[in-house]
């Protein structure tokens, strides 16, 4: 009896280290074949293989990172996060590996433009390997500049908010450097960054001023006036564009071309205008765009609630009386 069951344990002992060997190098030729699916992008095929290996005792970290890999790979990021975390759990070092792999995995939900998806990958990424943050927020940086899309520079600010001063001065530059036709919507874009340390702000400004003025010269209509002024604003300080008046007469001297700065009454409500000239050569310009010619003979409004401007057919003196 003694003899029958040393001779049973031996043949057990003898067929264990086979065992071991070959479900070991199953899963390293497994492996190796879910490599090669991996790269064709055949990832149900490649997560077949990897489920079959899970059965083994011997099935470590690579197994659950290459499963994470591929439901990543095809969208199913609950299924990809339980696999990366047991990775982590078998061997720590899985942690930069996994946070690298989610970076990349951002990075090409950036480049088809979804923004919000690739906020949640990097927020993973970070997750794993919070050193990957500067890179993270450098990428988004990288894709708002090649865009010049408002989103990608959130969300570098988001990951990095020092990169307010780098994206304000990257933009403010490329402003300045454009054509006028092309420099408002980028100072109305840098406008949302504004760094009043900037160096070239007063610049920015004052070109914008200059446009809008050259612009007010030709139709004082013009919505391009108020919009320019007010992106101005963000980087310097503009008297109003309005003057107000209070009850009484109030003269203007007028050279032919000439326009007033808009007049506002002093005080809410509607106000009595009378305009009188010497030879009717003006026109009265409201803000909401109407326009009532003097000169053509056009009944003047009276009574006034919103501001206007006076401009001068030929030289002409207009005497303004607000009651």
């Amino acid at each position: 009896m003694t003899i029958k069951i040393l001779f049973t344990l031996s043949i057990c002992i003898f067929f264990i280290p086979t065992f071991i060997f070959t479900a070991s190098a199953c899963v390293e030729s497994d492996i190796q074949e879910t490599d090669k699916l991996m790269a064709a992008g055949m990832y149900d095929k490649a997560i077949s293989i990897l489920e079959k290996c899970i059965n083994y005792e011997l099935s470590g970290p690579e197994v659950y990172y290459g499963l994470g890999t591929c439901y990543l790979n095809i969208n199913k990021f609950e299924k990809a996060d339980r696999h990366f975390i047991a990775a982590e759990k078998l061997d720590i070092k899985y942690a930069k590996t996994v946070g690298e792999t989610y970076k990349e995995a951002g990075i090409k939900s950036l480049t088809t433009g979804k923004v919000k998806e690739a906020a949640i990958l990097f927020d993973k990424a970070i997750g794993y390997d919070s050193a990957l943050r500067e890179s993270i927020a450098e990428s988004s940086f990288q894709r708002g500049v090649k865009t010049l899309n408002k989103v990608y520079f959130d969300l570098a600010i988001s990951l990095k908010s020092n990169y307010q001063k780098k994206i304000f001065s990257f933009i403010i530059d490329k402003a300045n450097e454009s054509s006028d036709k092309k420099c408002v919507n980028l100072y109305k874009l840098a406008a949302y960054y504004c760094d009043k340390t900037c160096d070239r702000i007063k610049q920015a400004g004052s070109r914008l001023v200059r446009l809008a003025n050259s612009i007010e010269k030709k139709n004082a209509f013009d919505a391009r006036i108020d919009k320019y002024k007010n992106i101005a604003r963000n980087f310097v300080d503009l008297e109003p564009d309005y003057k107000i008046y209070d009850t009484g007469v109030h003269p203007f001297k007028l050279s032919k071309g000439d326009l007033t700065s808009w007049i506002r009454s002093k005080g809410d409500g509607e106000k009595d205008y009378e305009f009188r000239s010497n030879n009717q050569k003006y026109e009265i310009l409201l803000r909401n765009g109407k326009v009532y010619r003097a000169w053509a003979g056009d009944a003047l409004p009276r009574l006034i609630d919103y501001d206007i401007k006076i401009k001068a057919a030929d030289e002409t003196i207009i005497f303004l009386t607000i009651r």
